[in-house]
């Protein structure tokens, strides 16, 4: 589907034509009441602080939102997200990305699950366990960590070995 893109020097002169109301009903607002006594002048000065504090701010975000707008391809491109579930078979192996959620009580175990973004783009899904929960605590959405499989540890009489887990956060 196109998508009709708005170009930069209509942005600019819509923004400019605002601002330019903008100062002018300022203006107006002071000559309006010359003479009028310390309390117009006091409110002409902070009405002038907080359009020029916006106008500056709105600058910022016209820039922000004209680079989106050039950003933009006319076409729209999708991608399907079906995420996998990361498997480990060795000790050694391991997952490295963003965690893009952390979601607890998933299935008839009520696990948590952690959907990780690789570097190639696809989201995989690591299911908890008793390690690697306590391990997860403390990393935030957003981070970029790294999941090695250790191996199994030694279970206690009865319980099957626990899963073991290194969990790695990148500080940069």
């Amino acid at each position: 589907m196109k998508r009709k893109i708005i170009k930069k020097k209509t942005i600019e002169m819509y923004v400019t034509l605002l601002e330019i109301i903008m100062l002018i009903g300022l203006v107006f607002i002071i000559l309006n009441n010359l003479g009028q006594g310390m309390e117009y002048y006091l409110f002409a000065i902070i009405s002038f602080g907080i359009i020029m504090w916006r106008m500056i701010n709105f600058g910022n975000l016209k820039e922000k939102f004209i680079i989106q707008l050039q950003g933009r391809e006319k076409n729209m491109a999708y991608k399907e997200i079906n995420p996998e579930i990361w498997s480990y078979e060795k000790d050694g192996d391991f997952i490295e990305g963003v965690l893009v959620l952390k979601e607890p009580d998933v299935g008839e175990n009520k696990s948590w699950m952690y959907s990780i973004e690789t570097s190639e783009g696809e989201v995989k899904n690591v299911w908890g366990s008793a390690i690697l929960d306590s391990r997860m605590k403390l990393v935030k959405v957003g981070n970029k960590i790294k999941i090695t499989y250790k191996g199994l540890g030694e279970g206690k009489a009865g319980r099957s070995p626990p899963k073991i887990f290194k969990v790695e956060v990148d500080t940069e």
